[in-house]
C-alpha cells in the first residue's frame, strides 16, 4: 500500500508468517516461552472440555434412565388406580 505525505511516498508492507523463529526476533526466548504457555493453556482447556463433555454425557444418560423409570412407575400407578378404583386415591 502506498501513501503520499507531502513530497515523499511511504510504502507499508504487511508480513504474515506461519511461525516464529526465536533467533529472528530480539527477546525470542520470551516469544518461545509465550508460545509454550499458550500451547499448554490450550491443551489444559481441551482436556477440561473433554472431561466436561464426559460428565455431561453421563448426566444425559442418568436423565434418560430416570425418565424411563418415571414412565414405568406412572404406568404402575395408573394400573393400580384402575384396579382399585378412583375412590381409593388420596386426592
Amino acid at each position: 500500500m502506498a501513501e503520499r505525505t507531502g513530497d515523499s511516498t511511504v510504502i507499508r508492507r504487511t508480513i504474515i508468517e506461519r511461525g516464529v523463529r526465536s533467533s529472528d526476533y530480539p527477546g525470542g526466548r520470551a516469544s518461545t516461552e509465550a508460545m509454550k504457555n499458550f500451547a499448554n493453556q490450550h491443551a489444559e482447556e481441551k482436556r477440561e472440555m473433554q472431561e466436561l463433555n464426559t460428565k455431561f454425557g453421563a448426566y444425559l444418560d442418568r436423565v434418560k434412565f430416570l425418565e424411563t423409570q418415571n414412565r414405568k412407575l406412572q404406568t404402575q400407578l395408573d394400573d393400580l388406580k384402575q384396579k382399585w378404583g378412583k375412590k381409593s386415591s388420596m386426592n
